[in-house]
């Protein structure tokens, strides 16, 4: 599936349909199902057009967007050759920055009543979001508006790890690059696994598996293109 938002070419990778499946859970029902692959696919629009917004601003050129099942990835050129390293970085941290002005901004709308004192009662911090309550009672859209607070401000921290094919990683590489000529990136990539097998331990006693697993893989990868 392709489209186009605000300029930026968009493809959804079949794939991505792998979210909703490691998602499932049989208490959330199919309503909890579609709210929170709902929420999720909302977050990483939003996360990708800040960096597709930041390449634009600085003269680049965003060839694509495509949601998959790991997230989502902007591909971008600079035909212009403005870009630096520093404008590199900003364009990096740009996609968790939006995200986390966005679900800021609701979660402030909440905490000032705007959405009800459901929503208040339910989505208790950025990080706390008591979804049983919004199951039990059926309120489907504060469901879907804390689990897109959630996700958007834990991937978003969570992407600015320094693990290879996450942002932080990019932000760390172009600084290590700046500093050490010519071998930057691989000592990012080294420490990018260092740092992948300590949070996937602590993902693995949280019973969270496949993230662990996923981010190994991911360091590895790029511990293993350089």
């Amino acid at each position: 599936m392709s489209f186009r938002l605000f300029g930026f070419p968009i493809r959804i990778s079949p794939t991505f349909l792998i979210l909703g499946l490691f998602l499932f859970d049989a208490r959330l029902g199919w309503q909890g199902i579609v709210a929170w692959v709902g929420a999720a696919f909302t977050s990483v629009i939003i996360h990708e057009l800040g960096h597709a917004f930041a390449v634009r601003g600085y003269g680049g050129r965003v060839e694509q967007i495509t949601l998959h099942g790991l997230g989502g990835a902007t591909a971008w050129t600079d035909p212009a050759k403005r870009i630096d390293w520093g404008r590199r970085i900003a364009i990096a941290a740009a996609g968790a920055g939006l995200g986390f002005v966005i679900a800021g901004v609701l979660y402030g709308l909440v905490r000032a009543g705007l959405f009800g004192r459901a929503a208040e009662q339910v989505i208790v911090s950025p990080f706390r979001v008591l979804f049983g309550i919004a199951i039990q009672d059926g309120l489907w859209l504060v469901f879907f508006l804390g689990a897109f607070i959630w996700v958007t401000m834990a991937w978003g921290l969570i992407n600015w790890l320094p693990i290879g094919g996450l942002d932080g990683w990019h932000i760390l590489a172009e600084l290590l690059e700046k500093w050490l000529p010519g071998r930057g990136r691989q000592v990012a990539a080294v420490v990018g696994l260092i740092v992948a097998l300590i949070a996937a331990f602590f993902l693995f006693r949280l019973g969270m598996t496949f993230g662990a697993v996923i981010l190994v893989l991911f360091a590895l990868q790029t511990l293993g293109s350089r």
